[in-house]
Parts: structure tokens; sequence; C-alpha cells
């Protein structure tokens, strides 16, 4: 046998176990990876069906949203777990007030015109009513309390960011 002949045959021959070993390595990591690492159930949100829900920091809020864009408003009872529980709506007299060290605002339901630190603070969006629960428009949280929103065109979800204020908030 000559040399050439034997140097052929020897590399055929190292040629398979390391191919061999790379498939069985390739299918392995396969399977690992859609077996192990990946969920292969799927859940349906809890959320889907909500017109506008709220999450902050990852957990949904029980409200939801009224609005879009400039005429977005949080209900007061959200603002109220995740912001801060002084504010206060008064239902008899349809006042809404939110009072931080540094300013005071003072609304009214369904007019645009309000008082922040006593001067006229004029609002685009008018705080509303929808059943018992009392929304307040995005301008004044943000003056106020320097929250942020991100909408999902999309699903609807509203996130809601908190500023650097914080005030009374669990931990």
């Amino acid at each position: 046998m000559s040399r050439k002949n034997r140097y052929t045959r020897q590399k055929r021959r190292s040629f398979w176990p390391g191919f061999l070993g790379a498939c069985i390595v390739a299918g392995a990591a396969y399977w690992l990876i859609t077996s192990v690492w990946l969920n292969p159930t799927y859940e349906e949100p809890d959320w889907i069906g909500m017109k506008q829900p709220i999450f902050v920091e990852g957990q949904r809020m029980e409200g939801q949203a009224s609005g879009t864009g400039n005429e977005l408003k949080l209900p007061v009872s959200v603002l109220q777990d995740v912001i801060d529980p002084g504010i206060r709506y008064e239902a008899a007299t349809g006042d809404i007030i939110i009072a931080s060290p540094q300013r005071v605002l003072h609304m009214k339901v369904g007019s645009t015109q309000a008082e922040l630190n006593h001067k006229d603070f004029p609002m685009s969006v008018e705080p509303e009513v929808v059943g018992d629960e009392a929304y307040i428009p995005l301008k004044p949280l943000k003056e106020v309390y320097g929250i942020a929103i991100q909408e999902d065109s999309t699903t609807g979800a509203v996130l809601l960011m908190r500023g650097e204020i914080r005030f009374n908030m669990p931990q």
C-alpha cells in the first residue's frame, strides 16, 4: 500500500468520529434549550380583555386608565396605592386635592381650571368621575409627582413609572 493511499484512509476515518460527536452535542443542546430552558406551556395573561390595564413595576393594578395620549386619566384609587395615599377626592364637592411638600394642587371635577400653589393652573383635560371612581388627567400628576407614562398602542396597557418624588410608599 502506498503512503498516499494510507494517508487518505486515515483522513477519512478521523473525520467521522468528530462529525458524529458534533452532531450529538448539537442535538443535546437543541433538546436542552427547547425542553428544559423554554417554557412549553403558554398561559393567557389575566388582563387580556381589559381596555387599559395599569401596570406599576410589573404588577397589574386593580383600576384601568381612561383616554389616550394627552387625554389620559388615571384613577385616584390607583394613585393613592402607588404614588401618594394623601391624594383626596371629595365626592360631595367634586374637589380633588393633591399635596406634596413643595406643591398643593386643587382641581374640580368637570373643570379645566385648577390652582397650583394658589396660582392658576390651566389644564386641557378635566378630571372626571366614572361610576364611583374619580380620574385625574396626566398633566397635573406629572407636574406634582414627576411621573411618566408609557402606553402600548397594541394592547392598551399603561405603564406607570414613578418620578423622583416619593411619598409614604409601601416598601
